[in-house]
């Protein structure tokens, strides 16, 4: 562990997806962290992703959880957006991913 912890290796993540917890029809925003755990892969039938899902409004916590590539949705967002709505607790949604929506003004 401590050979981990104290390396000059850098934790990159290979890009930002959505994962369903803490429950099915709840979404939550995860890093993911790999692509591979051969023995779930095994078990599970199926390529697996390994995600890092952080808690707001504290996100320097969180959980790591081994998840079927298909229960995975990729989310076209950089980096710096998923931190920014997870700092802030979601009120901030990358400017793209907003959907429009008609104001009894506009209509």
């Amino acid at each position: 562990m401590s050979d981990y912890l104290f390396s000059e290796r850098e934790m990159t993540f290979t890009r930002i997806a959505a994962v369903e917890f803490p429950r099915k029809g709840a979404w939550s925003m995860g890093f993911v962290a790999n692509e591979s755990f051969e023995e779930i892969e095994k078990a599970a039938k199926e390529p697996v992703l390994v995600v890092l899902v952080f808690y707001s409004p504290i996100p320097h916590t969180g959980s790591t959880f081994v998840v079927r590539k298909s229960e995975c949705i990729d989310l076209d967002i950089t980096f710096d957006q998923a931190c920014q709505f997870i700092f802030s607790c979601g009120v901030v949604v990358p400017p793209q991913q907003l959907r429009h929506v008609k104001t009894e003004e506009s209509k």
